[in-house]
């Protein structure tokens, strides 16, 4: 029951965070560059849009608590360096990579990187109090 519960606050604090990160933070930066996005100002298909990018957000938190529980990972120590690791090697390099070639504001770039450490930082928290 403790892992349902974490996996749920951490998709709860997550979305959060997310909501800050990507959608309120230099929120007018990205219209700096309006061709890059399929809807660029609204319109139909983008409340699925969102709908989807929630449910793919969703895996994050919750493989990275389902990895710890399986792993016994659960002191602070741990689970800080495999977010940071995770950080690190999957969501730095991606969207350094996709920032390198897709026309975008370097502050929707600062603001994804960081977006990203703390929706990992916060599944280590997470992990830490309610499976600790």
């Amino acid at each position: 029951m403790r892992i349902v519960t974490a996996v749920v606050l951490a998709n709860v604090f997550v979305s959060l965070s997310d909501w800050l990160f990507f959608g309120v933070l230099w929120h007018e930066k990205y219209g700096a560059f309006p061709e890059v996005w399929r809807r660029p100002r609204g319109g139909s298909g983008e409340g699925r849009a969102v709908a989807l990018s929630a449910v793919v957000g969703a895996l994050t938190p919750t493989v990275f608590v389902v990895l710890c529980r399986l792993e016994g990972l659960s002191r602070p120590g741990q689970v800080i360096t495999l977010a940071v690791a995770v950080w690190i090697l999957s969501a730095v390099p991606a969207l350094v990579w996709s920032y390198l070639f897709v026309k975008t504001h370097p502050l929707i770039l600062t603001g994804g990187l960081l977006g990203w450490l703390v929706r990992l930082l916060i599944s280590a928290g997470v992990v830490v109090l309610v499976l600790g």
